[in-house]
């Protein structure tokens, strides 16, 4: 399966290299995804605002209930953020537990408590997975990768050109 990419060349890198609890989350807001009294909503924002809010964020936090390929996850990865996401759709093609950052439950607060505290408490593991995530997304999701891809994909040897002059 070839999945969507990312233009990998406007995406800043990550500004800060401490964690404080500058946590970030960038999509659409459901009812059961934020606390007003203790979030900022900063409404909607141009991609280019968001990138420079992730680059200066320190966690990247995916809560959703449903995904596909989740662009906002590639795009943390893509800045260097560690990421804390749940076990939805997609997400777990990107975020493998312990290695590319932290996978958990949906719809589990406490967890997700857990999940803030392990990164917030542990840097150096939270630069790891950060690391480990920026690699997957550079190698694997940036356009000129897939556009590659896809032109294998769509090779069509000697045998089958003939074939296919037939129907033209």
């Amino acid at each position: 399966m070839i999945h969507h990419g990312i233009e990998l060349e406007t995406i800043p890198r990550r500004k800060k290299t401490d964690l404080t609890k500058n946590l970030i989350f960038a999509g659409r807001i459901i009812y059961g995804k934020g606390i007003q009294d203790r979030i900022i909503f900063a409404g909607g924002k141009a991609r280019e605002d968001v990138l420079s809010l992730l680059s200066e964020s320190d966690i990247f936090i995916n809560p959703s209930y449903s995904e596909g390929l989740p662009i906002s996850i590639l795009e943390a990865g893509a800045v260097g953020l560690p990421v804390i996401a749940t076990d939805v759709g997609g997400t777990k093609e990107l975020i493998f537990p312990h290695q590319t950052g932290l996978l958990i439950p949906p719809r589990n607060p406490v967890v997700l408590r857990q999940a803030i505290e392990y990164v917030l408490e542990n840097p150096d593991q939270a630069q790891r997975l950060a690391g480990n995530l920026n690699r997957l997304v550079r190698t694997n999701f940036g356009w000129e990768v897939l556009i590659q891809k896809w032109e294998k994909e769509i090779e069509v040897g000697e045998d089958e050109k003939s074939v296919l002059h037939g129907f033209g």
